[in-house]
């Protein structure tokens, strides 16, 4: 079963530098953060995979 992370990191993956950026500006998540989660360095807090989530459409808000 695919979780609500593994679906985020999938729309994370393709992401470059300047896409990350713009992901973070939008959602309030730091660069580094959003990096971190696409390349499996931590286990982020469930309300930033929430917010991710949502701006990724995977859920509805």
């Amino acid at each position: 079963m695919t979780t609500l992370l593994d679906k985020v990191r999938s729309k994370l993956r393709p992401l470059r530098y300047n896409d990350l950026r713009a992901v973070g500006a939008e959602t309030g998540i730091s660069y580094d953060t959003l990096r971190r989660i696409k390349l499996q360095l931590c286990d982020p807090a469930y309300s930033k995979v929430q917010r991710l989530a949502e701006h990724f459409r995977v859920v509805r808000k």
